[in-house]
Order: C-alpha cells, then structure tokens, then sequence
C-alpha cells in the first residue's frame, strides 16, 4: 500500500488496505497538514475491516483537528464493508 500526496491535499492510495499495510498508511495519514484533503480509493484494490477502522479513525482525528475529509473512488467491497459495519454514514465516500 502507498500513499502518494499531489497538489491541493490529493492523496492517492494503492494497494490494498488491510491489517498489515494499516500501520505505515496511518503514520502518513496524520502528517497531513492541509485544511481539505481529499483521498483517491480507486486503486485501492482490497480493503479489511482493519482498513476501514482507519478509515473511521482519520475521520475522528480530522475532526479534531478542523481537517476536511472527502473520499472518492471507494470500491463496491468498501461501501459494502462500511454498510455492514454500521459506519457507511461516518465515512464520507463516493463510488467509482
């Protein structure tokens, strides 16, 4: 999994999100220091309950630090795995 920054709080994730790429992925996550960012999911090939737990987590944290999150790209297993974890309403995610 890589987390690539562009211009204007663009961050793009590869690979698959899951329980061994979480760790890495969550450190860079709280680097970020932009007012909007906005996460690219589209090459995000897999993704875990861990990987949607860092999801949720980056949401928390973003609000308390006045961060504006939006999410695009998300794959139909991540709004799936978002539904049937109760937390499609937290994640501000948009389809492919």
């Amino acid at each position: 999994m890589t987390l690539t920054p562009e211009e204007d709080g663009l961050l793009k994730l590869d690979g698959e999100l899951g329980f061994a790429t979480v760790e890495a992925i969550w450190e860079a996550l709280l680097e970020q220091e932009q007012k909007q960012v906005k996460l690219d999911l589209s090459k995000v090939h897999r993704i875990d309950s861990a990987g949607v737990a860092t999801l949720v987590a980056f949401m928390a944290h973003a609000k308390e630090q006045g961060i504006e999150v939006k999410m695009t790209g998300a794959s139909s297993q991540l709004l799936s795995m978002a539904r049937v974890s109760g937390v499609d309403t937290m994640l501000p995610l948009s389809w492919k």
